[in-house]
């Protein structure tokens, strides 16, 4: 049971809601300052997820008697949470505590926005269901070597690459939200 705990949290955690907080920030129809918290409050959880799958992960390795952070995956994965609580951190107290200032807030942004996006880069798409991961597991598990591949890998890296850059995210959202609305009526 251990075992499934830390891919499950992984795709609930950095994901979908990693992959939703981007997006809400762009698309959600409210004011600036809801969004910006439903940005922080999508990735505050993501982090939380994230953190404890990678505990689930080290913890059902020390269970099993499997040696920690020996594949490319565990040391991604590392590097990843690291760099997502960090992002997170540098976000929150640049853009929602009231202490920076705008000349401030308008340098970091750039920087705040490459570096999210590469964190979604490495961490959606390397962490979910590239052979990183399912490699060293089914080596353990005794697998032959026409088996160790992942065909979801490019599913998941293809959607990070949308969400990482829809370019037409106020067109999507206009499209998103006149379609709904037409559907009520």
């Amino acid at each position: 049971m251990t075992s499934l705990v830390h891919p499950v949290l992984m795709l609930i955690g950095f994901i979908i809601l990693g992959s939703e907080a981007i997006m809400s920030y762009k698309i959600l129809p409210w004011s600036h300052d809801t969004d910006k918290i439903a940005h922080m409050v999508l990735h505050a959880v993501a982090l939380f997820l994230g953190s404890v799958g990678i505990y689930a992960a080290f913890k059902f390795h020390n269970e099993s008697g499997i040696a920690n952070l020996y594949s490319l995956h565990s040391w991604v994965g590392l590097g990843t949470i690291c760099l997502y609580g960090i992002q997170w951190l540098l976000g929150v107290s640049t853009f929602f505590y009231p202490g920076a200032s705008p000349t401030v807030r308008r340098r970091m942004l750039p920087w705040h926005v490459r570096s999210g996006t590469a964190c979604g880069r490495v961490g959606f798409p390397g962490e979910a269901h590239l052979p990183s991961g399912r490699w060293p597991r089914q080596v353990q598990l005794g697998s032959p070597a026409g088996e160790l591949h992942s065909s979801s890998g490019g599913t998941s890296w293809r959607f990070c690459c949308a969400v990482c850059h829809c370019p037409n995210a106020q067109r999507a959202h206009a499209c998103v939200f006149s379609s709904a609305q037409a559907l009520s009526h």
